[in-house]
């Protein structure tokens, strides 16, 4: 099981934001209501995870579809909106074709 923290990063964050399918990198903070794919939803669970103390990482990968999709990494969990829940690293069936994103 997660962290009960990790997981209320995921439940904010994806109750706030509507996901909203479109091929483009979209890294911009949501602070309230708001639509974005999936950069915008890892991006702002990457800055959530950064508030608490985290050291988030956020990767770009291709789906076994071969779309691309970005998620947040948080201690060893991925927050990803493709399942709407937290899930181990190791379950991740998504392959990195990118240098993952630890911040400025």
């Amino acid at each position: 099981m997660p962290p009960p923290a990790i997981e209320a990063i995921h439940r904010d964050v994806t109750s706030r934001i509507t996901y909203q399918h479109y091929a483009k990198t979209d890294f911009r903070e949501i602070t309230g209501k708001g639509q974005g794919n999936c950069s915008v939803i890892a991006y702002n669970m990457f800055l959530e995870a950064k508030r608490e103390g985290y050291a988030p990482i956020i990767h770009t990968c291709l789906t076994p579809g071969y779309e691309g999709h970005q998620y947040t990494e948080v201690n060893g969990w991925a927050l990803t909106i493709r399942l709407n829940k937290v899930i181990p690293m190791a379950q991740v069936n998504c392959v990195d074709y990118r240098k993952p994103y630890v911040g400025d």
